[in-house]
């Protein structure tokens, strides 16, 4: 394969989304809490770590949407709906600058004009409700009140209140742990979050936590445009005769690979892109092995501190895969 060959083969694959049961949930909730955005439970927070899939999510359910803008008349009148809008928590910018994109979200002529925060605020939700958007995707909403002052933090949230009160739109916020504060901080914008979701990195803990994330790595492994025999035990993990995955506590010595994979890029689908798109760039006839997979890992996610998962001795290796919390 050459070089330009590969390129288009790793931008195919990067672009690949996996669908499984946490992102199914997500989905599930966005869909209720936009059907039920005139009530009191109209906003929700999806947290996660970074790397964990939720701007991906979001890109996901708008391609899902369809038409996201339609051309629409009533009662003579014709204008633009504009079904949802997407954006993001800049760090240290401060609430005028996340009104100002709103606004030019919205299709304001002139979003970053001077003005109060209130004339913005105002004006925002004027334009959702004119434009009758049925949700809002906040990204990044932990940087909402990163300057950690008191003042700041009730602005953000009487902010975030205002908008849940009189906007008649769904609210998807979207954040690390970190998130969860500004939700606790306030009872009343607390209430108003029913049914949050939280993404999780993949693990090894237990069978039912070890089945997911070879689910999950089937779907990924199936669009890799090389072969990776050295996760062969992915592919081989599914027993046709009895309709389910094989059992662990009597396999566990097949599946060494998949457990050092883990520890590696830590179950974080980030990082488990990043890591085999990395090999893949590692020459080699054969496919994928554990040479180029440990190569790979040394100069795109390795850590001085830690011993090169790919090289570990076995049993070294599940004592640090518990310490980091991907296997008991």
């Amino acid at each position: 394969m050459n070089a330009a060959t590969l390129t288009t083969k790793i931008n195919e694959f990067t672009s690949v989304y996996t669908e499984l049961d946490q992102h199914e949930k997500a989905i599930k909730a966005i869909d209720r809490v936009i059907t039920h955005r005139h009530n009191n439970d109209c906003a929700l927070f999806i947290i996660g770590d970074t790397g964990v899939g939720k701007s991906r999510l979001v890109e996901h359910y708008l391609q899902r949407m369809g038409e996201l803008e339609i051309c629409e008349t009533k009662n003579g009148i014709t204008r633009n709906i504009l079904r949802a809008i997407c954006v993001e928590v800049g760090f240290e910018r401060g609430l005028d600058s996340l009104l100002s994109a709103i606004l030019e979200k919205l299709g304001d002529i002139n979003p970053y004009r001077r003005s109060t925060l209130g004339e913005k605020k105002d004006r925002a939700i004027k334009l959702l409700k004119y434009r009758e958007v049925e949700v809002i995707f906040m990204d990044e909403i932990h940087n909402i009140d990163k300057r950690q002052t008191k003042k700041n933090s009730e602005g953000a949230l009487s902010f975030l209140k205002t908008f849940l009160n009189q906007a008649n739109t769904a609210f998807v916020l979207l954040g690390v742990s970190d998130a969860e504060n500004l939700r606790l901080a306030d009872d009343e914008l607390n209430s108003r979050c029913k049914a949050n979701v939280y993404l999780n990195n993949y693990d090894c803990c237990g069978e039912d936590n070890t089945i997911e994330f070879i689910e999950y790595l089937l779907d990924i492994l199936e669009e890799l445009p090389v072969p990776i025999p050295y996760l062969a035990c992915v592919f081989n993990s599914f027993d046709e005769e009895g309709g389910g995955y094989v059992n662990y506590d009597t396999h566990k010595q097949d599946y060494d690979n998949l457990f050092r994979f883990c520890m590696a890029t830590k179950g974080n689908p980030k990082l488990i892109r990043r890591l085999l798109v990395a090999a893949m760039e590692v020459p080699s006839t054969k496919g994928i092995n554990k040479e180029q997979l440990a190569e790979a890992w040394e100069f795109e996610l390795g850590e001085r501190t830690v011993k090169n998962p790919f090289e570990q001795h076995i049993k070294k290796l599940f004592k640090a895969m518990v310490k980091e919390k991907l296997y008991v």
